[in-house]
């Protein structure tokens, strides 16, 4: 499909969309439409950088905007113009538009994907270190809005006078949202029918996925403030721990519709082991004790670790692998046998960096935790897969533990597949360049 914006000293006149054979391009506008009407309001901006260069002496700009059909629908574009002068004065912007609705759409949800893996994945972290149960609340609402990109995350735990659900604390856009909601109930009456309240009762996530849909009845107390907010979307998860309701974490989403089915087995995920953190802390238990063996911890952090959809590993000092889970295996296509033992400086890991160049078992994540002492996080590794016979890339973080004399007693790796995202991003990069 061709592009043809006629543009003249005064602005943007018109634009019309024809295809390669010169024939009308199918359900758009065909000739003289207003260009900056077409475009997605939250595109305007860009389209007019776009068409109006900083550097005249770049002849060719590109850009992805959203542009509405006649249906009113709007598709992804990617947009390359060429600016051609013509003797009347006026600029011929010649160019191409590919509709790439279904490769944003892929790239969104590869996004949201990697977001969310990563806020399990760091919420577990989390849990390891935390000492409380406040702890716990604060990390994981802090991480649902940094790592997650929800709006804005509180808990409510319930007073037990009252049997009413009371905000222990929040993290985002909360703008006194809770000062403005009605108090929440977890008997089922008038305070008690929202998503939270019926969370708390039922045990269940409880999911909103259009907040501004004037038919379900049980938003009505709280829809105006969250519009007002941007919260477009929710989802309340109950944590609970030996059957016994602990609270209830509330997520809002700036996307309707955001809390899809995967979403929703992620938030599950959460769900239990936030569940089993605020149960071991309550049980005195302590994941870090420092006088535990090793195989007392390598024992608690895999009970931990085992049904966790992201590859967890415990190090010992000297790299070697204390504990993981199935995840870890199936990630590293290996055995259990064929783990035990290893540490990072093995030679069958056969990593990489992502420029190809080779990947030292003394530079990787878990060998610098384990000799500095210090975090380590966001490395990208390449790692050769034997069952599928492919090199896998690995987003991995390694987090040391030290004693009290700050000898490192182990180090927690974690990592999750980003394979689709980084080959899905060199793809678009290769189709850019030919542009």
């Amino acid at each position: 499909m061709q592009l043809k914006i006629v543009r003249t000293p005064h602005g943007v006149v018109s634009a019309v969309f024809t295809l390669a054979d010169g024939k009308p391009a199918p359900n758009y506008t065909q000739a003289a439409v207003n260009l900056f009407g077409e475009v997605h309001p939250d595109d305007v901006n860009l389209l007019k950088e776009m068409l109006t260069p900083s550097d005249v002496k770049v002849p060719t700009q590109t850009a992805e905007l959203r542009v509405r059909d006649d249906t009113g629908t709007y598709h992804w574009q990617m947009w390359k113009v060429t600016f051609n002068r013509l003797p009347t004065g006026s600029t011929l912007l010649d160019g191409v538009a590919l509709d790439e609705s279904e490769q944003a759409q892929a790239a969104g949800d590869i996004l949201r994907d990697s977001q969310l893996y990563d806020m399990v994945s760091k919420i577990n972290q989390m849990l390891i270190r935390a000492r409380t149960k406040l702890e716990i609340y604060q990390g994981a609402c802090q991480i649902a809005v940094d790592t997650g990109r929800f709006v804005m995350a509180w808990i409510g735990v319930i007073d037990p006078l009252v049997e009413m659900l009371e905000p222990v604390t929040y993290y985002g856009k909360e703008e006194g949202y809770l000062k403005c909601i009605p108090p929440i109930s977890v008997y089922s009456n008038r305070i008690g029918m929202g998503p939270t309240g019926q969370s708390a009762r039922e045990g269940r996530i409880n999911v909103n996925n259009d907040i501004a849909d004037q038919a379900d009845h049980n938003y009505d107390h709280f829809r105006s403030e969250a519009l007002k907010r941007g919260y477009h979307s929710s989802a309340a998860i109950p944590l609970i721990s030996r059957g016994v309701l602990k609270g209830v974490l509330n997520l809002y989403h700036g996307e309707a519709g955001f809390f899809n089915d995967k979403v929703q087995a992620l938030l599950t995920e959460v769900k239990l082991n936030l569940s089993f953190g605020i149960g071991a802390i309550e049980d005195a238990r302590n994941f870090r004790d420092v006088n535990d063996t090793v195989s007392d911890r390598a024992m608690r952090y895999k009970d931990l670790i085992k049904d966790m959809r992201i590859g967890s590993l415990m190090q010992g000092p000297q790299t070697e692998i204390l504990a993981w889970n199935q995840a870890a295996l199936d990630l590293l296509g290996v055995t259990e046998d064929q783990l035990m033992g290893r540490t990072s400086m093995s030679p069958e890991w056969n990593v990489v960096h992502e420029d190809g160049s080779d990947f030292p078992g003394d530079t990787h994540p878990v060998s610098v935790a384990a000799k500095t002492s210090k975090p380590v996080q966001g490395i990208v590794m390449g790692v050769y897969h034997p069952i599928r016979k492919e090199r896998v890339w690995l987003l991995v973080d390694a987090y040391p533990k030290a004693d009290a004399d700050g000898n490192v007693i182990h180090v927690l790796c974690y990592f999750n597949d980003i394979t689709r995202l980084r080959n899905f991003q060199e793809a678009i990069g290769r189709k850019s360049d030919k542009m």
